[in-house]
């Protein structure tokens, strides 16, 4: 089944294209159900250089672009297809990994996470970030001991940083699904085990 048309993927490509210049990764699609448009931006990091002066900053994300709405709800159709369910109102869709050769032809063989949030006001954001590619995992676990803290500390930072703090069930489904997507090129049990004694000491 295929979640991204190649119209889609070359959107998605261009966007996150723009965003790496600005230090980014992340880009978010919001809308607003009185529009009949959706605004694109980028999510700014400490190290982005200044956006330019034509673009909006709310927060930490600068809007560099928008489509019209026959064009966004596609995207709200990709978070459903991800979630295997619905993004009704007042739904947090916490997103799954997606490789598409609509997309991954594009990114160098990289996927995307996609993300969705449907608050009570009807303002959705999705919200795609570019996962690394099989062989950049295999050189950061083969590198893991040699980094200060080891990668398991980076993975967990980088989730205190995105999602703040998680329950022992949310670690789990996390754990799941890097496990999963990497079951190559990790020890299932050591990084399980791990990983839990990290997370007890963090």
């Amino acid at each position: 089944m295929s979640f991204i048309t190649e119209e889609q993927g070359s959107s998605i490509a261009q966007w996150l294209g723009y965003a790496e210049t600005y230090s980014s990764r992340d880009i978010i699609l919001h809308h607003r159900t009185i529009d009949t448009f959706a605004n694109i931006g980028y999510v700014s990091n400490r190290d982005s250089k200044p956006h330019l002066p034509i673009n909006q900053k709310f927060g930490d994300i600068i809007f560099f672009d928008r489509i019209n709405t026959n064009k966004f709800h596609p995207f709200v159709r990709i978070v459903d297809e991800v979630n295997d369910e619905k993004l009704t109102k007042n739904k947090i869709s916490m997103g799954g990994n997606v490789y598409d050769e609509a997309i991954t032809s594009k990114l160098n063989g990289n996927g995307i996470r996609v993300l969705g949030v449907n608050q009570a006001d009807h303002l959705i954001t999705l919200t795609f970030r570019k996962l690394p590619s099989d062989k950049e995992y295999l050189k950061l676990f083969k590198e893991r001991e040699m980094i200060p803290g080891g990668i398991e500390d980076q993975i967990i930072q980088d989730w205190k940083e995105r999602f703040g703090l998680l329950t022992k069930e949310e670690v789990d489904v996390k754990l799941n699904e890097l496990l999963r997507d990497n079951q190559r090129i990790a020890d299932e049990l050591g990084f399980r085990a791990r990983m839990w004694q990290k997370m007890s000491n963090v």
